[in-house]
């Protein structure tokens, strides 16, 4: 599955996160992780290493870094991939990947402007398009109130949907996770 937002459901195969249930609109699914991909497709490289013009199929996706730059075509690829959850096509999920953002120079550098240029002028006219930054923990609850059904058509709303902004104490005294937290682990991991 490529390019959708599903739910991968364990079995006693390799890769079970090769198949899974799409999350659809006002459709609630239990069980599963849920996998939010970030846009693969196919795109035509011209030339090689020695500058010849040959033409290859090759498969390009979500990674910035300075090893591969981002251009405006790229992005536009992004946005046509069209991820969404089934029943809600109008709220494309164009998520990209940094790997820990270990490249400086492409998390933070010209490439990165010019990115953030580019889908600022191109996608938020407000009219056909509004752009909104997301984290994971973001994104997840904007996904699941769209499974739920909920009827806004602002994702704005939903950001802390299910899952709120974790509580950071940054006290010197604090030796622990707060209760509440144990207590959501303890949810997560029985």
């Amino acid at each position: 599955m490529i390019n959708s937002v599903f739910y991968a459901v364990g079995h006693d195969r390799p890769k079970s996160y090769s198949r899974g249930i799409p999350v659809r609109r006002g459709r609630k699914h239990d069980g599963g992780l849920m996998l939010i991909q970030g846009p693969l497709y196919p795109f035509l490289m011209d030339g090689d290493k020695e500058g010849r013009s040959i033409f290859r199929l090759r498969a390009l996706g979500d990674s910035i870094s300075t090893t591969s730059v981002i251009s405006e075509k790229r992005v536009d690829a992004w946005a046509r991939t069209g991820i969404h959850v089934l029943g809600k096509p109008d709220w494309i999920i164009i998520k990209t990947s940094m790997h820990g953002a270990v490249d400086a120079d492409a998390a933070l550098g010209d490439q990165m402007e010019r990115i953030f240029t580019y889908l600022e002028s191109k996608y938020n006219d407000s009219s056909h398009y509004v752009l909104h930054y997301v984290t994971a923990r973001e994104l997840y609850n904007i996904v699941k109130a769209i499974e739920a059904g909920e009827p806004s058509s602002d994702p704005e709303e939903y950001r802390d949907f299910l899952v709120r902004p974790p509580i950071y104490n940054s006290a010197a005294d604090c030796l622990e996770a707060s209760e509440e937290l144990k207590g959501l682990l303890a949810k997560t991991y029985r």
